[in-house]
């Protein structure tokens, strides 16, 4: 087998990359696309696109406000949380002492949320990255060059949300209708009745939570996690750069903790007017429906990187 010419490796190219064999293949990255930048165009090809993460962090702490608007509103009347789960497995260890005595069985309640919190969780990321899981050495070497393209495309966001949505709407449903009795305002004091049918929109509310979570992970922005305060508070306090300017995970932290108190002092507001509960639960949807609408209006990765082109 004679060997190639001197100067010339095995790709086809020269050493000054001047020459180049007119049989060579050429390198699978160079004629590989950018997913979501090129393919069969039109709806398809926009929903496909993954989204540009720069701003990201806008519809998440939206998500915060929601967090604290039906945490407040949900406690207020069943003592129970929807998204936060480290306050529902304190209560939830209480139960082996069969306390608080007022609310028997209230470690179920705490069970079931987080139950159908994590499989929440767990659905949404598999059912996110099903079809694209993050790209192996092999993958990447055929083209694949976005981690998780289809967990952050513009129609995956958009579905999850809507599904959110639904869920705090069937939820907010359920109350509005009086199947969930001690819901209403006038009932929302702590006695000594056990009511199972709270448990039927708990789990709605929590297994949303969950899918809201898991899509703050996939997104990468870990200063807003959504649903707890806990490691925001360390995180903040702790940065070594708190006080300079331009700092963006200080300022995405700060704009958590806010958010989530902005949104329980207005659930408790709408939870103590004549709207009680439901109202709380009605808004709630209303923004998640509002954020996975914002999903399709964001800008792709391939415009952003073609607007950076363009600039260069």
């Amino acid at each position: 087998m004679a060997s190639a010419p001197a100067g010339q490796g095995q790709s086809g190219y020269t050493s000054d990359n001047t020459t180049m064999n007119p049989h060579a293949k050429p390198d699978a990255m160079d004629e590989a696309p950018i997913e979501g930048s090129s393919g069969s165009g039109g709806v398809q090809s926009y929903l496909l696109t993954r989204i540009s993460a720069q701003h990201a962090d806008l519809p998440l702490l939206l998500c915060t406000f929601v967090s604290g608007i039906i945490d407040s509103s949900v406690y207020n009347a069943w003592t129970v949380f929807a998204a936060m789960q480290t306050g529902n497995t304190i209560f939830l260890s209480l139960g082996a002492s069969n306390q608080p005595v007022s609310k028997p069985y209230g470690w179920l309640k705490s069970l079931i949320a987080i139950s159908f919190f994590i499989l929440g969780a767990i659905l949404t990321y598999r059912l996110s990255t099903l079809n694209n899981p993050p790209p192996t050495t092999t993958a990447a070497a055929k083209g694949v060059r976005r981690e998780k393209y289809s967990a952050l495309s513009r129609g995956t966001l958009f579905t999850s949300f809507v599904l959110q949505g639904a869920a705090v709407f069937l939820a907010a449903g359920l109350v509005q209708g009086g199947a969930i009795p001690g819901s209403k305002p006038q009932a929302q004091k702590v006695d000594g009745r056990v009511d199972f049918w709270e448990l039927l929109p708990l789990a709605f509310l929590a297994m949303q939570f969950g899918a809201q979570i898991a899509t703050s992970r996939l997104l990468g922005i870990g200063e807003i996690p959504t649903t707890v305060l806990t490691s925001v508070y360390t995180d903040l306090v702790t940065d070594p750069l708190v006080l300079r300017g331009g700092n963006i995970k200080r300022n995405r932290r700060f704009g958590s903790i806010l958010f989530m108190l902005l949104g329980g002092i207005c659930g408790g507001w709408i939870s103590k007017s004549p709207a009680g509960l439901a109202g709380s639960l009605f808004v709630g949807g209303a923004i998640k429906v509002g954020v996975a609408v914002g999903w399709l209006l964001f800008p792709g990765e391939a415009v952003k990187e073609k607007a950076k082109a363009e600039e260069v």
